[in-house]
């Protein structure tokens, strides 16, 4: 009984490897997603025509009169002259039946100027073309392309089973004061064994915050510091009769955006937008995308009333809050700049030689 144990304790140990190895080498790929994608796909952000962007209530109407099948939930505004402008689409429900249509394509790229479209792609459709490929493997590094919320319990588990086992780690390393001559570093000496498994604990940290927010990460961070729930985490606990009918327009949305920004002092005008369709409600990022730092200020407005339901600040609110927004800056390696997205990649990579390793020792002592 003991040996059969045994046994699949080593297995378990091989999974985990496995999917982790997955997890670092597609994790390596997403430090560089918007470099890798538009060498791939050029037509999707670059727009020859020179001129003043449209209003992107104006773009969103250009689209949902060109693809009436589809209804808006996402806009990100270009980055800067010659840049495309990115749609997120959802299946329009028909009026009288309820039913929602098959979409062939739910994410397109107009230009902001003339208003057309210059590429659509379906999000993580499989498998490794060049259309699919960045997404494709975004969707395997998030959640193993499961169904539902399995994947990100999965592979949240997985970030968990990684910091613990970083941490346990280190632990006997200091105990024993030298070197362990077994499964992964059997040629590195003490202090260059604690040196790599250290640069790869706050990236398993911040694992868990991407993939157990609510649920793990800040339960734990609220010990020390107490933290705030996502505006999805608040809106999930209250009933749906609170959140009203839909009132207000892309364009209502925008302009108490833009006010609010302007009263609040923020110097970037709104560079995402989204509408919440489950939650009826706006929200409004200030400044591009994916900023260096710790991410942008955002806004959430009621689609009922225009009414301030929640803000997000990431270097506002308590050193829990803080620490928090700190993880995806970190995670996505956009945070702090090129060295960042190279930390991120290199520690992706690292991960999948160190699961190598570990995963074939626990196959052979299985296999013994």
């Amino acid at each position: 009984m003991k040996t059969i144990l045994y046994r699949l304790a080593m297995g378990g140990i091989v999974s985990a490897s496995l999917l982790l190895a997955l997890l670092g080498l597609t994790g390596s790929i997403q430090a560089f997603y918007y470099e890798i994608d538009e060498w791939l796909n050029p037509h999707f952000y670059q727009t020859p025509t020179k001129g003043t962007a449209k209003h992107p209530a104006d773009l969103i109407e250009t689209l949902e009169a060109a693809v009436p099948e589809a209804m808006v939930w996402y806009l990100e505004m270009q980055k800067g002259p010659g840049r495309s402008v990115m749609v997120g689409v959802e299946p329009r429900p028909d009026m009288a039946t309820g039913i929602k249509p098959t979409l062939e394509k739910d994410y397109y790229y107009m230009d902001p100027v003339s208003g057309d479209i210059v590429g659509s792609r379906f999000w993580g459709a499989c498998c490794f073309s060049a259309e699919n490929f960045i997404n494709f493997t975004y969707e395997i590094h998030r959640d193993l392309t499961l169904p539902g919320v399995w994947g990100l319990y999965l592979t949240g588990f997985l970030a968990c089973f990684w910091f613990l086992s970083s941490v346990v780690f280190l632990y006997r390393l200091a105990r024993k004061g030298k070197a362990t001559r077994r499964v992964a570093f059997s040629t590195l000496s003490a202090k260059a064994q604690a040196a790599i498994v250290v640069v790869m604990i706050p990236v398993a940290f911040s694992s868990i915050e991407l993939n157990l927010s609510e649920e793990v990460f800040k339960p734990v961070v609220s010990l020390f510091s107490g933290t705030q729930p996502s505006i999805y985490a608040d809106y999930a606990q209250k009933s749906p009769e609170t959140f009203g009918a839909r009132t207000l327009s892309y364009r209502d949305a925008y302009e108490i955006a833009e006010a609010l920004g302007k009263k609040a002092g923020e110097t970037a005008p709104v560079g995402e937008l989204f509408y919440s369709i489950p939650y009826n409600f706006y929200g409004m990022a200030y400044g591009a995308r994916d900023p260096v730092g710790m991410g942008n200020n955002w806004v959430y407005i009621s689609a009922a009333d225009g009414t301030v339901v929640g803000s997000k600040r990431p270097l506002d609110g308590s050193a829990g809050d803080v620490f928090t927004s700190a993880q995806l800056a970190l995670h996505s390696g956009r945070g702090f700049g090129l060295w960042n997205q190279i930390y991120i990649c290199l520690i992706g990579l690292l991960l999948v030689g160190v699961c190598w390793r570990v995963g074939r020792w626990a196959y052979r002592q299985a296999m013994a």
